[in-house]
C-alpha cells in the first residue's frame, strides 16, 4: 500500500526492489528466505511465488490455446508461439502474427 505522505512504494531490503503494495513485497522476500509454501497436486513440485507454480502447472495440462496461423500448430503459451515465429518460420515481421 502507498504510503499517502510521501507516495513511496514499499522496498525490499535485500535487493531494493520496489512493490505496489505490502503483500507483493511480502511474497517477494520469499525468494530471499528460501522459502517455497507453493506445491504443485500433480507431481508435489514445490515452488516459492504463485506465478512460478501457475507456470509449472502448465506442464501438466493439455490445452493448448495459442497456435501458428501460418501452419496451424498449437503451443501451451504465448512464448512458445513467439519463439516458433522467431525461430521456425523466420518472418521478418513475426510480431504481426499472434
Amino acid at each position: 500500500m502507498r504510503n499517502h505522505h510521501s507516495g513511496a512504494r514499499p522496498a525490499c531490503a535485500v535487493c531494493a526492489r520496489t512493490f505496489v503494495n505490502k503483500d507483493a513485497l511480502a511474497e517477494h522476500l520469499l525468494i530471499h528466505q528460501g522459502v517455497k509454501n507453493y506445491e504443485c497436486a500433480t507431481c508435489g513440485k514445490r515452488f516459492r511465488t504463485r506465478t512460478q507454480i501457475k507456470l509449472h502447472q502448465m506442464k501438466h495440462s493439455d490445452v493448448r490455446d495459442f497456435y501458428c496461423v501460418e501452419c496451424d500448430v498449437r503451443f501451451k503459451t504465448a512464448y512458445t508461439l513467439r519463439q516458433h515465429l522467431q525461430k521456425s518460420l523466420k518472418h521478418k515481421d513475426w510480431k504481426s502474427f499472434k
